[in-house]
């Protein structure tokens, strides 16, 4: 049985032999120390060839059971953050400001509120919709309606005649058509006023019930075309209060003043 010995210690008395077997006083005595020394040399070398295989074989272990564990480990699906679009301007919208209030009492009257007729704003007393600060003049009218009036009407000197539009049911009538800003409105109005004028008069309808909260996220004019991308959130009541989100496409052609909505892109 060879005694295992430290390969440092094993090195050391190797060369303390090969020393005696230089300068021993006999033959034999040089002799004896010469096996010795072999003998060392054999037992360095296989303790270094048993260490190498002991690793081979522990690096071995450790590799299976890393892949062990790899195997049955359940993928980790990476977390999606959705992030909402940042909006270039916004707008609150409520229905204690619809300029209809009170006109809507049976499915008939509500379903004339959709068609808005354009009429000369000479001789008007007085008007119950305020103007929208900020976009038009006080003295100025766009939509019309009299303290008696059953009727809101619309400002000839902006608009033709209007059909509203409901964006939050993702559907439109008559391919969307809105209908034409005059010449004098569109060199009164940006698009994007014009745009605005639509929402806060509530001529694209952006709620059910209560209000409505709208994004605008993207806008660009090209070939004499103005699209805006518009999105939101509007509440409404069942049995206990919702919200329910919308969004759709706004086109105003700076030639023609035809006004458009669609589906969002």
């Amino acid at each position: 049985t060879v005694r295992v010995i430290d390969i440092a210690e094993a090195a050391a008395v190797c060369r303390s032999r090969a020393a005696q077997c230089q300068s021993g006083p006999s033959a034999a005595s040089r002799w004896r120390v010469h096996v010795e020394c072999l003998l060392t040399r054999q037992s360095i070398q296989s303790i270094q060839n048993s260490m190498i295989i002991r690793l081979f074989y522990r690096n071995i272990f450790a590799l299976l059971v890393l892949t062990l564990l790899h195997i049955q480990a359940k993928p980790v699906k990476p977390q999606k953050t959705e992030t909402k679009p940042t909006c270039i301007e916004s707008w609150h919208v409520e229905r204690h400001d619809n300029p209809w209030s009170g006109l809507t009492s049976t499915a008939e009257a509500e379903a004339r509120t959709y068609s808005i007729r354009s009429v000369a704003a000479t001789g008007v007393a007085k008007n119950t919709i305020k103007p929208l600060a900020g976009i038009v003049h006080a003295n100025e009218f766009v939509l019309l309606r009299g303290p008696a009036d059953s009727e809101v009407t619309v400002n000839a000197k902006y608009f033709g005649d209007l059909r509203r539009q409901d964006a939050t049911r993702g559907t439109f009538t008559h391919d969307g058509l809105i209908g034409k800003a005059t010449a004098h409105a569109l060199k009164t109005f940006t698009p994007r006023q014009l745009l605005a004028l639509l929402l806060q008069y509530q001529v694209i309808l952006t709620y059910a019930h209560i209000e409505a909260d709208i994004c605008l996220i993207r806008e660009q004019t090209q070939n004499g075309l103005y699209s805006a991308s518009l999105t939101g959130e509007h509440t409404y009541y069942t049995n206990s209060r919702n919200v329910s989100s919308f969004g759709f496409e706004f086109t105003l052609n700076d030639k023609t003043g035809e006004m458009r909505v669609g589906q969002l892109k």
